[in-house]
Order: C-alpha cells, then sequence, then structure tokens
C-alpha cells in the first residue's frame, strides 16, 4: 500500500507540474505579446523585469501548487465507489434469460421515451463478433457495478468474469468477460470515478483541450493550423512528459500489458468503455489492432501522435456513440466510427453523459 500511495504522489506530481508550465507557459506568451505589441515605450526594460518576476512567481506556483495537491491526495479514498444501484436489479435483467437486449427490454420497457414513428440508427445493425451495441453498453455500465451485481450477471448468463482488474500496481479498474458459447472476450473498462481519474484526464487530453482553446480565441488560427500541423503542435507540447515520466503513468498501457499477459486472441477480442474508459478503449483498439466500442468517450484524432497510434487504425477499428449535448466527446477531434443518439436530458447537462440514459436511448431504437 505504502508503495502503491508513493507511485500515486508521484503520478499527482507529475501532473501537476505539467499544469503549472501550461498555465504560465500560455500567461507569458500572452503578456510578452502584449508588452511587445501595445506597450512599445520602454518594452525591453519592462519585458526584462517581467520575465525575472515570471521566473520568481512561476517556481513559487509550482512548489506551493504541488505540495497542496499531495497533501489532498493523503486524505483521498483511493478505493472504488459503491455502486448505487439497488439490489435485485440484476435479477430483473434475466426474467427471461437468453440474450441481453431482450432481458434488459423487461426491466426498462416502462422507462423508456417511445416516440411516433419508428426509427432506427444505423448503429442498430452493426455487429462485433455478433455482439450488438446494447449488448456492449450493457456491459460498459457494468464496469461501474460492484463485485455482487456482477456476480449476478454471470451467474445467470453465459458469460463469466475472467479479471476484476481492480489491480495493485494502477488505480485504473476494467472487466474481462469472457463468453464461451459465442467465444468472445470483451475488455470493459470504467470511466471518471475517483480522483485519480481526474488527473488522468487532464495528462491524457490538456495538449488537445489547449490547442482548442487557442482556436476558439483566434478563430482564424485554423487557416495555419490544419490537421496535421494539430496533430504535431500536441505531439510537441507532449515532449514535457518525457521529463515528467512515471512508470505506466497512463492507464492505456496497463490494458495492453494486460491482454499480451492473457494472450487474448485477436479476432474474439473486443474493447469498450464509457467516457475515460471509452478514451482508453479507442486508444487500446487502435494501438493493438482490435474492435473498440466508446460511449461517451473524447476523441483522440488529434492526439494520436502523442499516443502513438495510426490514423487508419483509428478509421479501422474505432466507434464511438456520441450523445447530442455531451461536452466530453467534444474534447480533441473524432475519428473512426462515430454515431450520434438523442439525449432527452437538460442540454449539456451530466444526463447527456451518463451511460445509462445512453443505454435507454439505444434499447429503444435498437430494439
Amino acid at each position: 500500500m505504502f508503495l502503491l500511495l508513493s507511485a500515486f504522489n508521484l503520478y499527482i506530481i507529475s501532473v501537476s507540474i505539467k499544469i503549472g508550465l501550461y498555465v504560465l507557459l500560455a500567461f507569458s506568451v500572452l503578456t510578452i505579446a502584449y508588452i511587445l505589441l501595445y506597450d512599445k515605450p520602454n518594452k525591453i526594460i519592462k519585458l526584462k523585469m517581467f520575465l525575472s518576476v515570471l521566473f520568481v512567481l512561476g517556481i513559487v506556483l509550482l512548489t506551493f501548487s504541488t505540495a497542496a495537491l499531495i497533501q489532498s491526495s493523503e486524505s483521498t479514498d483511493l478505493s472504488p465507489p459503491q455502486d448505487v444501484q439497488t439490489e435485485g436489479t440484476i435479477d430483473l435483467l434475466f426474467q427471461r434469460g437468453g440474450n441481453i437486449i431482450n432481458l434488459f427490454l423487461n426491466l426498462l420497457k416502462e422507462k423508456v421515451p417511445t416516440e411516433t414513428e419508428s426509427v432506427r440508427y444505423a448503429i442498430c445493425s452493426k455487429t462485433w463478433n455478433k455482439l450488438q451495441v446494447v449488448d456492449l453498453a450493457l456491459l460498459s455500465s457494468l464496469s461501474y457495478s460492484n463485485a455482487s451485481e456482477i456476480t449476478k450477471f454471470i451467474t445467470k448468463s453465459a458469460w463469466t468474469l475472467k479479471s476484476s482488474a481492480l489491480n495493485n500496481t494502477s488505480p485504473i479498474v476494467f472487466r474481462h468477460f469472457r463468453n464461451n458459447d459465442l467465444n468472445i472476450d470483451v475488455i470493459a473498462i470504467r470511466g471518471t470515478s475517483i480522483l485519480i481519474d481526474w488527473f488522468q484526464n487532464v495528462d491524457l487530453w490538456m495538449e488537445s483541450v489547449m490547442v482548442q482553446l487557442y482556436s476558439a480565441i483566434f478563430p482564424f488560427s485554423g487557416i495555419i493550423l490544419r490537421d496535421e500541423s494539430v496533430v504535431s503542435l500536441i505531439f510537441g507540447l507532449s515532449l514535457v512528459d518525457r521529463f515528467l515520466y512515471v512508470q505506466n503513468r497512463f492507464y492505456y498501457n496497463n490494458v495492453i500489458n494486460y491482454i499480451q499477459q492473457a494472450n487474448l486472441s485477436k479476432t474474439e477480442l473486443i474493447i469498450t468503455g464509457h467516457s475515460l474508459g471509452g478514451g482508453i478503449a479507442g486508444i487500446v483498439g487502435a494501438h493493438y489492432g482490435v474492435p473498440s466500442v466508446s460511449f461517451s468517450a473524447p476523441g483522440i484524432s488529434s492526439s494520436r501522435k502523442k499516443f502513438g497510434i495510426k490514423r487508419t487504425n483509428i478509421d479501422y477499428f474505432t466507434t464511438n456513440i456520441v450523445p447530442h449535448d455531451d461536452l466530453v466527446p467534444k474534447i480533441d477531434k473524432q475519428g473512426g466510427l462515430v454515431q450520434f443518439i438523442k439525449c432527452y436530458g437538460k442540454a449539456f447537462g451530466v444526463n447527456c453523459h451518463n451511460i445509462d440514459t445512453t443505454l435507454l436511448e439505444l434499447v429503444s431504437k435498437c430494439g
């Protein structure tokens, strides 16, 4: 446990320094630009004074912010949150037995919004090794469930839980499900749930968010920053990682290592996940060359060089289900197959990012 907390502290230190460096860089560029463009009298003297003060403030800022983050991390509960589902939910899923879609309909048929016309999303007709999108959405939702709920699920279906993957070397949580009847392995990766997950989000997509904010502030920058330029810029910004490296701090490395150690067949493997877990699923799928189905995941196209993956692999292997008004998928740039769906929650609210809301919508349309 001591070694695990020490690893978390090192991880938080590296990410906090990374945040401080980028904030300092953005502030410096804007201030220097103002001095050079608008504050012409004695601008050289003022520029030297500013840089000197900035250096001192930077050292103080990074020192105190790192200390504060370490202090907060020591009192943080790193255990997985308890599942909020009520007892007996999984029993309802399996009253009929058989296909997961029909079983879940048994639970949700009174709660699914009805429409006057019968329409289906294009994604409804797509299958991955005989699994449909609702099957994978349900497995993604189960990645948030506690052990007792998952036990009820696997004892009343053809699925078995090969590994819960609440491992001792990383805070990432993923479930390895196996269906021997279909010869399918599914790894379902949990999304953001604890404090350390938020640091992982920052570590993975901060460079992309910085470029997106710059493009929003300076709209004409799009003329210069074409797709390949953005990819190279994000990769260049991420080079600071080489000086702040902590072994296995990126979650996707742990998933790839698990797949290799378990010697899973590429022809029988599917990666799925929600939110942060969906982003990791896309990275792993594109890296390892296996299908990935994500839900409400950030994009990975603009950061592909940082993640060490190819654009063609993103196009070949990744799928993302994106509810309208969900803000998280607007991070980075989407690639591969993207299916937009309706969201019945409040516009730009957390409901549109909720995996259960997505599941309801998919059940109502895919049946």
